[in-house]
């Protein structure tokens, strides 16, 4: 156990009008922070920590896609039960997943900030995402499949503080999961 914690690395991510401003070739300590949190969520290993600096996170969602966090298709890495992988607001700072600057249509598929798909032992904390729209179809129907946050077969999930606004669907979305676990978050 000490040698797992003793690895363990402390990340930082910061928006592009951050100071120092986010650059996801950076090395992602507190002076060369990332940019992206897609960076975070593919970076970060068991027992490791990622502070989000405040501020706004543009994301271009395409074709309904945002951010997503899968280990089994590569994209991150699951956290253990004793080393969880945590991914937290810095302190009194609070960071903004935007994703007003969606391309996302009405075709059939979900519209989602961020999926996290078969994550285990993750805790996000401190974190808001916000402006996730479905454009109406050509009939002018909307349907409610979009997601702030979507869990699909996640284990040992923590939200915590969590802030999620001006959605057309669900702000949280927890569906085949063991053990989510949400505390203190608004919707």
């Amino acid at each position: 156990l000490v040698g797992s914690v003793a690895s363990a690395a402390t990340y930082y991510v910061a928006p592009s009008t951050g100071f120092p401003a986010g650059n996801d070739s950076a090395a992602g300590d507190i002076n060369h922070p990332w940019l992206t949190w897609g960076k975070a969520f593919r970076t970060a290993q068991p027992g490791d920590r990622v502070f989000f600096r405040g501020g706004t996170y543009n994301i271009e969602i395409k074709n309904g896609r945002g951010i997503r966090y899968s280990p089994s298709d590569g994209m991150g890495y699951d956290g253990t039960a004793n080393n969880p992988i945590c991914y937290f607001n810095y302190p009194g700072e609070v960071p903004v997943l935007d994703c007003s600057s969606a391309s996302a249509t009405y075709d059939g598929v979900y519209n989602y900030g961020l999926w996290l798909n078969g994550v285990d032992y993750v805790h996000l904390k401190g974190l808001r995402i916000a402006n996730v729209l479905q454009v109406p179809s050509p009939l002018g129907v909307v349907a409610d499949v979009c997601m702030g946050l979507w869990a699909d077969y996640c284990n040992h999930l923590k939200l915590e503080n969590i802030e999620i606004y001006n959605i057309n669907g669900y702000a949280f979305r927890i569906v085949r999961s063991y053990y989510a676990e949400v505390i203190n978050c608004d919707a």
